[in-house]
C-alpha cells in the first residue's frame, strides 16, 4: 500500500492482522504488538479514505493494545513495537480524532498521554522531538480555545526546545513555527 497507494493492498492487510489475531489466543506474547500493529492499519486507511470508522477502530484498538503492554515492555512483531511507541501512535489517533470532531476531550487525553510520551521519549530519543512538537500543537490548541496563558508560554517552550534538539534547515524552522501560531499539524 505505502509504495503503490491502492487501498486493496490496505484491505488485505487488515483482513490477514485480522485473521491472525482470530487465530492467535488473548495473552498471547505478540497479542498487543499485533493491536498495535491493527490500530497503525486503521489509521493508514482512515488517512486514506477519510472513514471515520476506521479512525474509531485506530483508537480503540490502540487503547486496547496499550493496556496489554505495560511501560518499559518490548513485544515484537513486525519490527519492534513497545510501550512508548503504542502511546505515541494512540496520542496520533486521538490529536487526529479532534481534529475531525473538535471534542475537547479527545484533546485532553491526547495531551495527557503526550505528557507520557513524552516522559517516556527523554532529550536525545528519535521521538522526542515529535512528542515536543505535538505536546506544543496541542497545548497551543487549547490555549485558542480556552485561552489559557500557560498553555501558550508552555507550547512556545516545547516547540524551541524541540527546534534546539532537531537540526532544522531555515525552512523547516519557519514551517514549525507557523504550525505553532496557526494550529496545524
Amino acid at each position: 500500500f505505502l509504495e503503490t497507494g491502492k487501498i486493496h493492498y490496505l484491505n488485505d492487510a487488515i483482513t490477514l492482522l485480522n485473521k491472525s489475531l482470530e487465530l492467535c489466543p488473548p495473552g498471547h506474547s505478540e497479542w498487543s504488538s499485533s493491536l498495535g500493529k491493527l490500530a497503525f492499519l486503521h489509521m493508514n486507511k482512515y488517512d486514506a479514505c477519510r472513514e471515520v470508522t476506521d479512525l474509531e477502530k485506530a483508537i480503540k484498538l490502540g487503547r486496547a493494545a496499550l493496556k496489554l503492554c505495560p511501560p518499559g515492555s518490548t513485544t515484537s512483531f513486525m519490527g519492534h513495537i513497545h510501550h512508548g511507541e503504542i502511546l505515541h501512535d494512540l496520542t496520533d489517533y486521538l490529536w487526529a480524532r479532534f481534529q475531525k470532531k473538535a471534542e475537547m476531550k479527545d484533546l485532553e487525553e491526547a495531551i495527557e498521554l503526550y505528557w507520557f510520551a513524552l516522559a517516556l521519549h527523554p532529550l536525545g530519543h528519535p521521538k522526542c522531538f515529535s512528542a515536543l512538537h505535538s505536546l506544543a500543537l496541542c497545548l497551543s490548541k487549547r490555549h485558542d480555545s480556552q485561552g489559557i496563558v500557560a498553555d501558550l508560554e508552555e507550547a512556545i517552550a516545547f516547540v524551541c526546545e524541540a527546534l534546539a534538539l532537531h537540526p532544522l534547515g531555515p525552512a523547516d524552522c519557519v514551517k514549525s513555527l507557523c504550525n505553532l501560531v496557526y494550529g496545524a499539524s
